[in-house]
């Protein structure tokens, strides 16, 4: 999370001395090229040290592909943390056969460049944190999201069970109950 708000942070400032430079100097740096340039790269590491770093809970790429992705009630009982990056790709994950786990179970949902399709189970308490830049969030309320952050619950009334985390960057998630 501090390395995030560190590329963030330094990607602004680059930004602004450039914007600087080329109204008071006439220099034009290409820093945007840089800087999505230095994104993408930081995404793939980001996806590479996940998926090796975390071998106890499981992870899911879909990458530069379409993926399919129905969740088991045996990969809940077993795992309490579970992680799906999208990235450039198209995906749907498909939560509406889990039953009410025993433990409180999180989903880290990463979209980068790409289309995800959350589908949620009305019976169980969810919780969805999503979290937007420059995309498209769409939630069960008919809440759109394109920067910044909401959080949405299925059951207002109860501790929520399945916790679902949601970061999209130039993409699209569609959270849908069935």
């Amino acid at each position: 999370m501090i390395m995030s708000s560190i590329i963030w942070g330094i990607f602004l400032l680059l930004l602004g001395i450039q914007l600087v430079a080329q109204a008071i100097f006439g220099i034009s740096v290409p820093f945007l090229r840089v800087g999505i340039g230095t994104f993408i790269i930081y995404a793939g590491i980001n996806v590479i040290l996940a998926s090796t770093l975390n071998s106890k809970n499981p992870s899911f790429t879909t990458l530069f592909n379409t993926g399919n992705n129905s969740m088991s009630a045996k990969l809940i009982k077993e795992n309490d943390k579970v992680t799906h990056n999208i990235v450039c790709s198209t995906s749907r994950i498909d939560l509406s056969k889990v039953k009410k786990p025993k433990q409180k179970t999180t989903f880290n949902i990463n979209t980068t460049f790409g289309t995800s399709v959350v589908i949620l189970n009305p019976n169980v308490p969810t919780i969805v944190n999503a979290h937007s830049a420059f995309a498209r969030t769409s939630l069960p309320n008919e809440t759109q999201l394109s920067l910044g952050s909401y959080t949405y619950r299925t059951h207002e009334d109860s501790e929520p069970l399945l916790e679902i985390n949601l970061h999209t960057a130039f993409g699209s998630v569609i959270v849908e109950t069935i």
